[in-house]
């Protein structure tokens, strides 16, 4: 699964790089440079990632939802392989943090706003 990646070569020392290869491996990589570290993180592909954010006024199992679960179920089947729903609560606010990640930018944002609009929902 494609792990998104907001890290560009640059020049710059940093005093130390971890990179993501696969779905859960992280290899930290002690480099003075970020460019040294490229390389290694050129074979990821990168994919769009849409994050919505819903606030709620209240605090709420979102996972227990039949809705929100029937949403979140549709979305993956659709993304198949190719993509990824994440579903989490904000730990600072009352909020949802609703992310899909998928190689059409246009299927994610459909499916991040439909997931949303069902958490919306089930946080009345």
């Amino acid at each position: 699964m494609p792990v998104p990646l907001k890290a560009r070569p640059v020049d710059t020392a940093v005093p130390f790089t971890v990179i993501v290869i696969g779905r859960f491996t992280v290899v930290p990589l002690a480099y003075r440079k970020v460019s040294e570290a490229w390389p290694a993180a050129a074979a990821v592909t990168l994919y769009p990632q849409i994050l919505v954010n819903v606030r709620t006024q209240r605090s709420f199992d979102f996972g227990a939802d039949r809705d929100v679960e029937r949403a979140v179920a549709k979305a993956t089947a659709a993304l198949g392989s190719d993509g990824r729903v994440l579903l989490r609560a904000s730990g600072t606010e009352p909020v949802i943090r609703v992310m899909v990640e998928g190689k059409s930018r246009a299927k994610v944002g459909r499916w991040a706003e439909t997931i949303a609009d069902a958490v919306r929902k089930a946080a009345r």
